[in-house]
């Protein structure tokens, strides 16, 4: 059995937008967006790759996730519509006191050495 809440939103402050974080979107640099209808496309108007990079989706109504990546096309079956979130990328800076090791990636265990 399915029911509609009454009340106000818990997304009250975040946008409903077509266009989501495409670059040549107005609400490309918004925290959060709802995007209507349950199918994502992660490319640009180009059919590139979205340049924003992954993104977690949020069924509206089901509340099931995806990390969504960028340059293929997702679903959410019985969703009406679906919350987007860009996912932070890391940084992976050394802390204070240490330094990159060279050669080496960021993140990988090892890459920053005591100074």
């Amino acid at each position: 059995m399915s029911f509609k809440m009454k009340g106000p939103s818990l997304y009250r402050n975040t946008k409903v937008t077509s266009s989501g974080y495409r670059s040549n979107s107005p609400d490309v640099n918004n925290k959060q967006n709802i995007i209507p209808g349950n199918t994502i496309s992660m490319k640009e108007e180009n059919g590139k790759p979205l340049k924003k990079g992954s993104i977690k989706g949020k069924g509206m109504t089901t509340g099931k996730t995806k990390v969504m990546k960028p340059g293929k096309d997702y679903k959410f079956p019985g969703d009406k519509a679906v919350l987007e979130t860009p996912l932070k990328k890391k940084d992976c800076n050394c802390w204070a006191g240490h330094s990159r090791v060279p050669g080496t990636k960021p993140c990988a265990k090892g890459s920053c050495k005591k100074d």
